[in-house]
């Protein structure tokens, strides 16, 4: 009998269910749990109030800096 670790077939459809690969169903539904606990937690307020604080107050600055970089990473 042959072992199952030299088997390409049964290594593939293991990996398979480890790497999803593109469009990664487990990986959008567990984003799609938690986003929609953080909406229903009462946190989404506070978390705009601070953002906006740190937006139009000292880390103005340091923020526009990120964000170029961020773009400049950016695919076109």
């Amino acid at each position: 009998m042959a072992n199952a670790t030299m088997n390409p077939t049964v290594n593939s459809k293991e990996n398979a269910k480890e790497n999803e690969g593109e469009g990664n169903r487990s990986a959008a539904r567990r984003y799609n749990e938690e986003t929609e606990k953080f909406s229903h937690s009462g946190k989404v307020k506070p978390a705009a109030d601070e953002a906006k604080r740190a937006i139009e107050g000292d880390e103005k600055e340091e923020l526009k800096q990120a964000e170029k970089i961020g773009e400049s990473h950016a695919k076109r």
